[in-house]
């Protein structure tokens, strides 16, 4: 599977960065210690889920491992253990997906929003706070500051 290769390749690199930014040149050298740093930021929840993602994999394939032993005890826990592994996986495929996706490079800047009463006095007035209202409600439900 080539998605399996590229979060390999991914999951390498990231242990790479960690590696790179415990060494004592890379301390001493703030700029590429902060690039490197968002670097391995940008791909933290990546390889978290994709470890996950590796560890329910190895769990649904001894499951169902334990499905063709032939207990029976077994093949009901077994069974059991396949229907709650699942969904999870793919619900973790789905984020995987997401996470690969690239990210727009306007996500990291800041923006500034200005809102003035126009021309109508007091009621245009009034329509700007409400507009004020309802964009600073919508930032704090992003988790926006």
């Amino acid at each position: 599977m080539d998605l399996m290769k590229k979060l390999e390749e991914i999951e390498k690199n990231y242990m790479e960065l960690e590696d790179r930014m415990g060494l004592p040149q890379v301390a001493g050298n703030p700029a590429e210690l902060q690039k490197l740093a968002k670097r391995h930021s940008d791909l933290t929840d990546l390889v978290a889920v994709y470890r996950e993602y590796r560890q329910a994999s190895e769990e649904l394939a001894q499951a169902r491992e334990l499905l063709n032993g032939g207990d029976a005890d077994m093949t009901g826990l077994a069974r059991e253990e396949i229907h709650r592994l699942q969904p999870l996986m793919e619900a973790m495929e789905r984020r995987l997906s997401l996470l690969l996706l690239p990210r727009d490079p306007n996500d990291e800047k800041s923006v500034i929003i200005e809102i003035r009463g126009g021309a109508g006095g007091e009621e245009a007035a009034l329509f700007a706070h409400d507009l004020f209202r309802m964009y600073s409600r919508f930032a704090e439900r992003k988790g926006w500051k």
